[in-house]
């Protein structure tokens, strides 16, 4: 049996039938019934979710729902705009079908995979015009690829996945950094895979942000750049499933509506 949690912070638009399963993340704030599965309740870091974004409900799932999921059965994880879709590009709610990504579990029959990831991808550095001289015409520049650092330290405070890779044990400390200095990797902390390999990633991940979290000051940071253990995970799911488990990669749509 697969099990697909769609972590949202809003109310869907439409009802999602099996494998879904909607979790609301941030549930303090979000318009959730009593009979819907929210991040706030059992043993919960729900409070966290402005920093922690989706994290919180992939913790919930670990402590509340994982302890009593069956070996044979199938964990996974989306967002409410982010679907897996193997066969098709999907934009609206309505395209999502369930007996397409019930399907992926045939993937992870195959000894070859035990996790299912999102189709990898880079960074590219933004194409720009060039001139050596003013007397010469100008000329577009090949667009070229930052490496994961360089992306971070572009987008956020280097120094924050400068000192998470620091807190790291090893091996994951030397393999973490290494990673980092490749171009992919798979994104948005959404996989599939079974209950015991969900809970050996989540029992490396959670204890190690919440070491980071201890070290952080995020009074002055945007609400934005205060995401950064959302940010970090994402980078770091990629590296432990490709690097301890045997991934496949399946592309994710984006719903626009």
């Amino acid at each position: 049996m697969t099990n697909i949690f769609v972590i949202s912070h809003k109310p869907l638009p439409a009802k999602l039938e099996a494998p879904f399963i909607p979790l609301y993340v941030g549930a303090e704030a979000t318009a959730a019934t009593q009979n819907e599965l929210c991040d706030n309740r059992g043993d919960n870091i729900s409070e966290l979710n402005p920093y922690f974004c989706e994290l919180t409900g992939l913790y919930w799932v670990w402590k509340n729902w994982l302890p009593t999921a069956k070996s044979d059965e199938l964990v996974g994880f989306c967002h409410y705009r982010r679907f897996f879709s193997p066969n098709r590009k999907i934009e609206k709610f309505d395209e999502i079908s369930n007996g397409e990504i019930d399907g992926l579990a045939y993937l992870l029959k195959d000894e070859s995979f035990d996790v299912i990831l999102p189709q990898q991808t880079s960074f590219p550095i933004k194409q720009h015009w060039f001139s050596l001289s003013k007397g010469m015409k100008k000329v577009k520049l090949p667009w070229q690829k930052l490496n994961l650092i360089e992306q971070y330290g572009l987008e956020h405070n280097l120094s924050d996945i400068l000192l998470a890779v620091d807190l790291l044990p090893q091996p994951h400390r030397l393999n973490f950094q290494k990673y980092l200095e490749g171009k992919q990797f798979a994104p948005f902390n959404m996989f599939i895979t079974s209950p015991e390999n969900a809970i050996n990633y989540f029992e490396l991940l959670f204890p190690w942000l919440f070491e980071l979290q201890k070290t952080i000051d995020l009074t002055s940071r945007t609400p934005y750049q205060s995401r950064i253990f959302g940010f970090i995970a994402e980078r770091f799911c990629s590296y432990y499933f490709n690097n301890f488990h045997q991934p496949t990669f399946v592309p994710v749509s984006f719903i626009k509506e």
